[in-house]
């Protein structure tokens, strides 16, 4: 099992839940998060964060689980889709899962 988690420009979020939707993966949570040191070459999308003290950007974060052999396929539709072609378009984290539990019964997902 898998957990992928991309961060990518919030225009882009839509579009990669449709796609990813189109492979089998009907769960995902998404929120809009600040990030901040990475280059956006879009100035438009870099604002001074007045609680941080800094520049940031906005961006999407999405975040979902997936069995092994569907984790390169949900990496590189994110990446096709996210792709802005310029810095800051986002990126994608590919983590093993050691064990996914669900609360209301406490039983393994192993899905």
């Amino acid at each position: 099992m898998k957990m992928i988690v991309a961060f990518i420009t919030p225009n882009k979020a839509a579009k990669a839940l449709d796609k990813l939707g189109d492979l089998g993966m009907k769960n995902c949570a998404v929120t809009e998060v600040d990030c901040v040191g990475a280059t956006n070459e879009d100035e438009s999308s870099v604002k001074m964060n007045v609680m941080l003290g800094r520049y940031s950007s906005t961006l999407s974060r999405l975040e979902f689980y997936c069995p092994d052999e569907y984790a390169q396929r949900c990496v590189e539709v994110i990446c096709e889709v996210a792709d802005t072609k310029r810095g800051g378009a986002g990126v994608v984290s590919v983590v093993n899962v050691e064990q996914l539990v669900r609360v209301r019964n406490c039983e393994a997902i192993n899905d």
